[in-house]
């Protein structure tokens, strides 16, 4: 019948590869796993690839389980299988599916095989601007899709929106967040990565992306030639459009300024050694941790009005929000930094508070996990409702 007293017993999948970083992601699965024991629960967290480096060895130091190479993206009866010998061995009462399409058939394998366990759907996914409308038929196949799990959450008001749409269902906000300890200000990290890459006195803008056209990094090289002779841009990532922007870098004369350092496990060294975050998405970000990173570390963000990040970043207070594609304003708001570093100070200093007020491991991960609680049946009237329900706390930077 599922857990009615103590915490949830979560399967956290995710179609999420770690091997190639150690984002805020993967480190609030990490968060919310040892929380959740901690509080006489289980999340075991599942991953479509390999897990290495710092997050096996603080899974593996903090004792609780997961598993790797489970990619649910195609149906195949021996993953069907392992999916259940995991719910049965851990005695699951919920599997939460997040980044996978919301038709899935596991999702229904899972409503026949094991009808008490509770599913649940999270929307991480980021969305075009312009997304062609669905016909008649696929919305109704997605509204049958929804309605296989027991409750929707979303990641940010944005993505609650689209997802509210979508399913014609009522969606729960759930706040991910990041590690505060990591993410901060630190003037000998500073120091050490601006000499290294020779950034000496000079301004820095820094943009951390996947490289794909979406997330418009031309619009930050075009607002870096436009704003300054001098600044640097530092671009953290990789991605199929590295190639394109190279050659743009060059055409706009940026050869000197621009250094384009690759993918990173973690960014936390280079978002303390710049000046000023730029994240340029033309796409609907689901959230946009890197700008929560950026604030955390004390620096003001230039960002584009889209998706979750315009509930991340307050205009003018902790940043500038500008539209999507518009490397004018980009540049503008960058002259409006490099001609004020008290603006700097000021706009990075209200970023730090707003984090860890609202963001922080501290003021989320128990209402994260008394979510999974809520679904589950568990002591409900100790719930925190604040948080449960989209509409009913609007993030207010």
């Amino acid at each position: 019948m599922g857990c009615v007293f103590g915490a949830a017993r979560v399967l956290f999948i995710t179609q999420l590869d770690p091997s190639h970083k150690f984002g805020s992601l993967e480190e609030c699965i990490l968060a919310l796993a040892t929380r959740s024991k901690a509080r006489g629960g289980l999340l075991v967290a599942v991953f479509s690839g390999p897990v290495i480096g710092t997050l096996r060895a603080q899974l593996t130091a903090s004792d609780v389980p997961f598993e790797e190479f489970l990619d649910l993206r195609s149906w195949k009866w021996g993953l069907a299988k392992r999916l259940l010998h995991l719910i049965d061995s851990h005695s699951m009462d919920l599997v939460d599916f997040s980044f996978y399409a919301p038709l899935n058939p596991y999702v229904t394998f899972l409503r026949i095989m094991r009808p008490r366990v509770r599913l649940v759907y999270t929307e991480h996914r980021s969305a075009l601007p312009e997304a062609p409308r669905s016909g008649s038929m696929r919305r109704l196949l997605k509204r049958l899709a929804f309605r296989q799990y027991q409750a929707l959450f979303g990641i940010s008001d944005s993505s609650c929106e689209a997802l509210q749409r979508s399913s014609g269902r009522e969606v729960t906000r759930c706040r991910l967040f990041i590690n505060t300890a990591r993410f901060r200000a630190d003037s000998s990290a500073r120091a050490e990565i601006r000499s290294r890459l020779g950034a000496g006195n000079q301004f820095v803008a820094l943009v951390v992306a996947h490289l794909i056209v979406w997330k418009g990094v031309d619009v930050a090289l075009k607002a870096i030639a436009a704003a300054s002779d001098s600044a640097q841009l530092w671009i953290v990532g990789a991605g199929p459009d590295v190639d394109r922007l190279r050659t743009l870098a060059d055409e706009l004369g940026l050869h000197t300024r621009t250094l384009f350092v690759g993918q990173q496990i973690d960014v936390s060294p280079y978002l303390q050694g710049a000046d000023c975050l730029v994240c340029p998405s033309i796409w609907k970000e689901a959230m946009g941790f890197v700008n929560l990173e950026a604030m955390a570390c004390g620096l003001p963000v230039i960002a584009s009005r889209t998706g979750g990040i315009a509930e991340l970043v307050a205009d003018g207070r902790t940043g500038f929000l500008v539209a999507p594609g518009s490397d004018e304003q980009v540049a503008a708001a960058l002259r409006g930094l490099m001609e004020s570093p008290d603006l700097c100070r000021k706009l990075g200093n209200r970023g730090v508070t707003f984090v860890r007020e609202q963001y922080s491991q501290e003021a989320c991960l128990d209402r994260y996990l008394k979510n999974y609680d809520l679904v589950c049946g568990i002591a409900s009237h100790r719930v925190d409702r604040e948080n449960v329900g989209y509409g009913r706390n609007r993030n207010i930077a």
